[in-house]
């Protein structure tokens, strides 16, 4: 009892020094009553020093092995979701529309070392994703310009600080994820869950449940074989793979001949875009914070590559996941072609196209 009054003592005495500070206009060591200017446009992170959760871009030197598939989507389906989370954001600077009805579906494990903020390698993260991406053409309203860049419209993942990263820096759109696989020579057999419900009502319960399967066509014996050791010899035989699609898009005539030289491609069109938003405190319904960002993503190295034999994806039906909703997708595709791979990357620092921030509740 008596240490619980020496503590509110001493409490007392350092509120009571702080109000005759202030009284007698003295200055306080860790507040001098300075105005922050609101009209600069950056401000120091504050956090412990390390980074983490939300580690420090750009992110250099990540090694990505990859295993993507295209799936058939509705391209007025894909179109209307590019639409609502870019083109309108951007306030009319920019459109993205996008090149296919098809979605580049892609689990990755990525790895690479984790930095300090002065630099101190921390050691090695790794990380499990799957993530949805739509091919668009970026097109400036304003001037004439346009460029390829990449929407990932949906990630699923395991690792808790790359969550957090993702979404604070980037507007990565991403949630938790779990993963069983087994990779073999030409198949990948793979089971994502993620926290969902089945249906919505008062007694559903959110838990991990599976939601994506992807797995060998007829037992994984019609095998291609063939690996690829350039970047050339793997974009021909994407292009082949798409256009055995029933309606490519507008833009495949264009992005065949852009595309004879992946390399190229990679280089000078290579960036990622998302809608990064924060929702208003006063607000939930409105945004404190809104922006569409692109960031450049930089092929470092090409370590080996090749195509697999066809797959077949399916999703389970979960009211809250509406994936295959929003992008026209059927619940059960079959003999999908994909390709696996070794990779090097480096995402680097990105731009705001358009930002509005500041949002105030009308009295």
């Amino acid at each position: 009892m008596g240490r619980f009054f020496l503590f509110l003592i001493q409490g007392l005495k350092r509120f009571s020094a702080v109000i005759l500070r202030k009284w007698f206009g003295e200055k306080d060591n860790h507040f001098d009553g300075s105005v922050i200017d609101m009209s600069q446009k950056q401000f120091q992170y504050v956090d412990n020093g390390l980074g983490l959760p939300a580690l420090r871009q750009p992110y250099k030197n990540v090694t990505m092995k990859i295993h993507s598939f295209l799936a058939k989507g509705n391209y007025d389906a894909i179109k209307d979701t590019c639409h609502r989370y870019l083109t309108a954001q951007t306030r009319g600077t920019r459109s993205y529309i996008p090149l296919w009805d098809t979605v580049l579906i892609t689990y990755a494990e990525l790895s690479g070392l984790a930095l300090t903020d002065n630099g101190t390698p921390m050691g090695t993260m790794l990380e499990q994703d799957l993530a949805f991406f739509i091919p668009t053409l970026a097109v400036d309203t304003n001037k004439w310009g346009m460029h390829l860049a990449f929407f990932p419209f949906q990630l699923y993942i395991d690792n808790a600080p790359a969550i957090v990263a993702g979404r604070e820096i980037y507007g990565f759109n991403k949630t938790i994820g779990g993963f069983q696989k087994k990779i073999g020579k030409d198949t990948l057999d793979l089971t994502v869950s993620t926290l969902a419900v089945d249906t919505f009502s008062e007694k559903s319960l959110f838990k991990m449940r599976d939601f994506i399967n992807i797995s060998p066509s007829n037992g994984g014996q019609k095998s291609r074989n063939k690996e690829c050791s350039n970047l050339t010899d793997l974009w021909g035989g994407m292009v082949d793979s798409m256009q055995k699609s029933d309606d490519v898009g507008l833009f495949q005539g264009l992005l065949e001949s852009a595309g004879r030289s992946l390399s190229e491609l990679i280089k000078l069109q290579g960036r990622l875009v998302f809608l990064k938003q924060f929702r208003s405190v006063t607000d939930g319904s409105h945004t404190c914070y809104q922006s569409v960002v692109e960031a450049p993503i930089s092929l470092n190295q090409f370590v080996r590559a090749g195509f697999y034999s066809p797959h077949d994806i399916s999703f389970q039906s979960l009211e809250s996941n509406p994936i295959c909703e929003q992008l026209g997708m059927a619940q059960k595709q079959e003999n999908l072609h994909g390709i696996w791979g070794t990779i090097e990357v480096t995402i680097e620092n990105g731009e705001e196209i358009s930002s509005a921030s500041g949002y105030q509740k009308a009295a």
